[in-house]
């Protein structure tokens, strides 16, 4: 976890979109708000031009095709895989909030209404080799704190807490890169995660379980690129470089997600910065309570 002097406050410093973001954030000093009324300003449809249909404005009419509020540009020079809005089993606590990877960095902003991006937090890995190549949002069972799970190179997954600047969960399974993680639309302590190993898992994160092995004979063929669940949270897709979309239905591991939710965790201690200098413990607590297949 690393850091630098930005901290929350009524007033929001402005940022010139040449500007590059600041290298490191004091994430210990920076605390979600108790919430975000800032609103971006909405586009009007009637101003898009769509191909194709006549009550579209031409381009050389229509002096508004589209807005374009700003841009900013991260200084460690690595590509940028994934961007998520902070949105989970309908929690709207955070609507401008959002989350980028790229490198071995996740970077949390909030929109500003002037199209601004102001940095919030950053999560620096201390595995410079590590390459986050997706994240996505949840919230802590017990307390309702924001979640970010990334993962990427290394196949390892880590859920941070956004409120206790701190590593909530490490889990280990895979066997290589995780491409994309994706928490269940109606219950935020069921992730699943795709991955180059020709798996789809299926994790609790709270109890720290991986429920279930998405493979085998009617797996996939080749590396899984991305996964999601259906609204419902009955079945999931999948598809990947075998050229294949496959659905899997959950109801099948239904007793598995009851029993996984049932197990208390061990007390998790976390990587997290003190107040004056750096310092790190981990533990890690991943239990396989179910691996099987389901089709």
């Amino acid at each position: 976890v690393c850091s630098s002097d930005l901290k929350q406050s009524t007033k929001k410093p402005k940022r010139s979109p040449s500007e590059p973001v600041p290298a490191m954030w004091n994430v210990e000093d920076v605390e979600f708000l108790p919430s975000f009324s800032l609103d971006l300003p909405g586009l009007a449809t009637e101003n898009l031009a769509i191909k194709g249909a006549d009550t579209a404005p031409s381009m050389a009419s229509s002096q508004r095709q589209f807005r374009f509020m700003g841009f900013i540009r991260e200084e460690h020079k690595k590509q940028m895989y994934d961007l998520q809005f902070f949105h989970t089993c309908g929690d709207t606590s955070y609507p401008n909030i959002f989350a980028t990877v790229g490198g071995h960095r996740a970077t949390i902003y909030e929109n500003l209404p002037d199209g601004s991006m102001h940095p919030v937090q950053a999560y620096i890995d201390s595995d410079t080799e590590e390459s986050f190549y997706t994240c996505s949002w949840s919230t802590a069972k017990s307390t309702g704190a924001p979640l970010l799970a990334v993962a990427g190179f290394r196949g390892i997954i880590k859920i941070l807490n956004s409120t206790s600047n701190s590593l909530y969960r490490k889990l280990t399974g895979h066997g290589s890169s995780v491409n994309e993680l994706r928490f269940h639309p109606t219950d935020n302590t069921l992730l699943l995660s795709a991955s180059k190993d020709e798996s789809v898992r299926l994790w609790n994160v709270h109890s720290s379980v991986m429920v279930a092995i998405f493979a085998g004979d009617s797996g996939h063929r080749d590396e899984v690129l991305s996964v999601d669940v259906h609204p419902s949270g009955l079945m999931f897709s999948s598809c990947g470089m075998d050229n294949t979309i496959k659905l899997w239905s959950l109801e099948d591991v239904r007793q598995s997600i009851e029993l996984a939710s049932s197990w208390e965790p061990k007390p998790f201690v976390g990587t997290q910065a003190p107040q004056h200098q750096h310092g790190e413990s981990s533990s890690t607590s991943t239990t396989a309570s179910s691996s099987s297949s389901s089709s």
